[in-house]
């Protein structure tokens, strides 16, 4: 496995210094390179997610994906009010740095809200109205003890 990480990773940095100029250019590949590249960080994130170094953020990845339209909903929701004329009206005005405090933000919030809501129900909010309004019935939301 890491093998295939090194190799990829590796080929892709260094394909081009193995390029004669006179013949070839190292523009020809690009596409090579990118190939093996993505297939470096494909491998390497294969092994990340079954070393279970990072178990607790996949933990959180889980949950969220687990409620996946109400965490979309909701990540709209902060966004607007964030960036939005009727809200704080941020939009345009932050630099790239100041976003990424609140996209870590907005997920760390989604992180735990998440895991609050899956230790008392089965799913989401919007998750059991959509699967409600497809059954024609009301479904069980909350966990059994």
């Amino acid at each position: 496995g890491w093998l295939l990480v090194n190799k990829g990773i590796i080929a892709s940095l260094d394909i081009t210094t193995y390029v004669d100029s006179y013949r070839m250019t190292p523009e020809v590949l690009y596409d090579v390179k990118r190939v093996t590249l993505s297939v470096g960080h494909a491998c390497l994130a294969m092994l990340v997610f079954r070393s279970q170094l990072f178990s607790w953020l996949m933990k959180g990845l889980a949950n969220i994906g687990q409620m996946a339209f109400t965490n979309y909903l909701v990540q709209s929701i902060i966004c607007t009010l964030i960036f939005h004329g009727y809200g704080l009206g941020y939009y345009n005005q932050l630099r790239f740095h100041q976003l990424y405090y609140i996209v870590a933000g907005v997920w760390v919030f989604q992180i735990i809200f998440s895991a609050i809501w899956l230790r008392y129900f089965r799913f989401g909010p919007f998750e059991w109205a959509w699967r409600s309004l497809t059954y024609g019935k009301s479904q069980p939301m909350r966990l059994v003890n």
